[in-house]
C-alpha cells in the first residue's frame, strides 16, 4: 500500500479520543497486522490534533474508537470535513449514521424497522408507541447506550421529561417502543465490510431491571457479546438495506468498542483481515491451536466479537 501519489508506504492514521490514547484492547490485532505488512501508524486523538496538519503526517485515517464524539459532534464532523487526507469511513458516512434518525431513512425505503420517533422540541408532547408495554428514550446521537432509559407506558411524563434532558444537552431524542425478545437475547448485528457480509454477533440486554450494566472508561456500557449465526431472514433484510449502505458506507468498517467481557481473538482477527483486503494488504497468519497471542487466552471461551 503507497501513498496516494504513489510515493512510499503510507503511513495510517488511527483516530481515537483523549481517553483512549492507545485505542481499544481489540486494536492490537489490527496495529500487529500493521506492524507485519510494514506499514508505519500512529493514533490521532482527534480532540486535539490539527485537520490542517495532520497531512504531514499521515496519508490516511481510519476511525476506530473516537467515543466521546456524542459530546462534541458538530465539533467532531467538521473536524473530519476539515481533514486533507482520505477517511474511512467517509465524513459523509459519519454524518448519516451518527445520527439515528438514519432509521427513518431505512423505513422510509421499505427497510423492517423498530418504530422511530426523533424528537427535537423538548416542548412537543410526542405520543407512546401503542401496543407496548415499555419504551426506550435516549440520545439519537450517542454511544454505547449512554444515556438510554427504559420506561414502563404509564411513566409516560417521565419518559417526556428524559427526552427534554436530552434536546437540551444540545441531541435529538429517539423514542422507540421496547421489543420484549430484547430481553431473550434476539438482538443480532450482522457485520460487512466492503459491502461483503463477514459475520453476525449477539449481544445481550443492556437495559435490564437490575439496572445499567458498569461503565467502561465512562464512555459506553459494557456489552456481553457473543457470536450467532445470522438467519435468513436476517440476511435478507441486511440486503434490503444494501443500496444505501452500499452508496454511503466507505470501504472500510470503523469497527467497534471493545465492550465485551470475553474475547475471542479469531473473530477480531476476522475484522482484521476485512480491513487489510480493502487496503489491498495480505491477512494476518492464522495461529496455530495453543499458539499464544496478546489480549487472549486458550480457556475454552466463546467466541467474543464486537463491530460496529
Amino acid at each position: 500500500m503507497t501513498t496516494p501519489n504513489g510515493q512510499g508506504a503510507a503511513r495510517v492514521g488511527l483516530a481515537t479520543c483523549a481517553a483512549l490514547p492507545g485505542g481499544d484492547k481489540d486494536d492490537v490485532y489490527l496495529t500487529e497486522a500493521l506492524d507485519r505488512v510494514g506499514l508505519s501508524y500512529s493514533w490521532v486523538e482527534w480532540n486535539s490534533a490539527d485537520p490542517a496538519t495532520l497531512h504531514e503526517d499521515i496519508d490516511l485515517l481510519i476511525l476506530r474508537s473516537p467515543w466521546d464524539y456524542p459530546e462534541h459532534h458538530a465539533r467532531f464532523l467538521q473536524w473530519l470535513e476539515a481533514l486533507q487526507v482520505p477517511v474511512h469511513n467517509t465524513p459523509e458516512v459519519v454524518r448519516w449514521n451518527s445520527n439515528k434518525s438514519y432509521l427513518l431513512d431505512l423505513a422510509s425505503a421499505g427497510v423492517p424497522a423498530v418504530p422511530t420517533q426523533i424528537i427535537e422540541d423538548p416542548t412537543r408532547e410526542w405520543p407512546m408507541p401503542e401496543g407496548f408495554a415499555e419504551i426506550v428514550v435516549k440520545p439519537a446521537i450517542g454511544v454505547g447506550s449512554m444515556g438510554a432509559r427504559r420506561f414502563r407506558s404509564a411513566d409516560l411524563d417521565a419518559a417526556r421529561a428524559h427526552a427534554a434532558d436530552l434536546i437540551d444537552s444540545g441531541r435529538p431524542a429517539m423514542v422507540q417502543p421496547y421489543l420484549p425478545s430484547v430481553d431473550a437475547g434476539s438482538e443480532t448485528a450482522l457485520i460487512h465490510f466492503d459491502g461483503v457480509f463477514s459475520h453476525s454477533i449477539t449481544k445481550g440486554p443492556m437495559l435490564t431491571d437490575e439496572g445499567q450494566r458498569p461503565l467502561v472508561d465512562d464512555l459506553y456500557v459494557m456489552e456481553n457479546i457473543d457470536h450467532r449465526e445470522a438467519s435468513d431472514a436476517q440476511r435478507e433484510v441486511a440486503q434490503a438495506s444494501a443500496w444505501r449502505r452500499t452508496r454511503r458506507y466507505a470501504p472500510v468498517c470503523a469497527g467497534g468498542p471493545d465492550r465485551r467481557r470475553r474475547r475471542h481473538p479469531d473473530r477480531a482477527r476476522t475484522r482484521t483481515d476485512r480491513t487489510l483486503a480493502v487496503l489491498r494488504l495480505p491477512p494476518t497468519r492464522r495461529r496455530c491451536p495453543g499458539e499464544g497471542h496478546r489480549g487472549s487466552a486458550m480457556t475454552g471461551q466463546d467466541p467474543k466479537m464486537r463491530s460496529s
